[in-house]
């Protein structure tokens, strides 16, 4: 039987125009090719599935975008309350 390790194997993956991009950026100012890089990078990571909390782009995004509406609720929350008790006064006779 011939040893496995004596053979290259294609893995493939799906990535967007961006990151891959992204990806040969990375890789040629570390002068190796994608293919070799993205290797590394999977033997160095390749336990850590799930333990990381490393966002992609589209995920940072994302969250960015829920933050920035959770920031807008509790303004309008604020505003709500300060409106409730500006008419419950109105509503008791107390003007401010």
């Amino acid at each position: 039987m011939k040893d496995i390790n004596s053979r290259t194997m294609t893995v493939s993956l799906k990535v967007t125009a961006f990151e891959k991009m992204r990806y040969n950026k990375i890789a040629s100012s570390n002068n190796v090719s994608l293919s070799k890089w993205a290797a590394s990078i999977l033997s160095t990571y390749q336990n850590a599935y799930g333990e990381l909390k490393i966002n992609s782009y589209r995920e940072e995004e994302l969250q960015n975008e829920i933050d920035s509406l959770k920031k807008e609720i509790n303004l309008l929350k604020a505003l709500n309350n300060f409106l409730k008790t500006q008419v419950d006064s109105q509503k008791n006779g107390i003007r401010f």
